[in-house]
């Protein structure tokens, strides 16, 4: 995943965040229940015909061209 905001992040440098939260997509970090959700979603009847997948939860910070 992204940086998810967490209890280890708080002892980061609030600069190198702000610089993180930029390269993001979405402007943001993410919050653990961002990757909860995708998780819930994969065991979800909702995903039983994916198979094989990457899925990349970090807010559209890595972007392939």
């Amino acid at each position: 995943p992204g940086l998810i905001q967490t209890d280890m992040t708080e002892s980061m440098d609030p600069d190198v965040l702000a610089g993180m939260e930029q390269e993001a997509f979405v402007k943001r970090l993410g919050v653990p229940e961002d990757i909860s959700s995708a998780a819930l979603f994969l065991l979800s009847d909702d995903a039983a015909f994916v198979s094989g997948q990457t899925f990349v939860v970090d807010g559209g910070r890595v972007t392939l061209p």
